[in-house]
């Protein structure tokens, strides 16, 4: 007599569950034993999110990368929010793939794009800071003439204040 998938036992490690989930998501929230929470609070992603395909693949990985650059927040406000966080870029993503090959609508990718945009600021990642694309005006100037730029603290100061007193000591002030 075989028995029904049900009665088998399970092998550790070896459940499409586990392996997307952190050792502190395998237990549910401190606190709080697995029984008594939602399939969400246990496991964020496995309610909403198919491994199976490409978007789910790639919200599982924003999603895990999210929460690691938050410094891995256990509350469940801050893990909901970053899902949230994920999908929205995931959809947007599709939208835009959508919209390039031909069969999207401008409009939703843009209401897309500022929902994750507003989504990602909301969790407190902004992206990374943009960076100048050419060299400062002292580099170009110091490349273009081959002069270091004076800085404020160089000689110059000081020949400034001896021409300055120079011109005091010989110009005679009526009083």
């Amino acid at each position: 007599m075989s028995q029904s998938p049900a009665d088998r036992p399970r092998i550790a490690g070896r459940s499409h569950r586990d392996s997307a989930r952190s050792p502190v998501d395998r237990n549910g929230p401190p606190g709080l034993a697995s029984a008594s929470t939602s399939a969400t609070t246990n496991d964020p992603l496995a309610a909403r999110v198919d491994g199976r395909t490409a978007q789910g693949r790639r919200t599982r990985d924003l999603y895990w990368s999210l929460y690691a650059a938050l410094g891995r927040p256990e509350d469940l406000a801050t893990k909901a929010l970053i899902l949230a966080a994920a999908e929205l870029v995931t959809l947007a993503e599709v939208a835009r793939a959508d919209l390039l090959g031909g069969r999207g609508d401008v409009n939703q990718v843009v209401r897309l794009e500022n929902l994750s945009t507003r989504a990602l600021r909301r969790i407190g990642v902004d992206g990374p800071a943009a960076k100048p694309v050419g060299p400062t005006l002292a580099e170009y100037l110091a490349q273009r003439y081959g002069d270091a730029p004076a800085s404020p603290d160089t000689e110059d100061d000081e020949d400034l204040d001896a021409e300055e007193q120079a011109i005091s000591e010989a110009t005679p002030c009526e009083s």
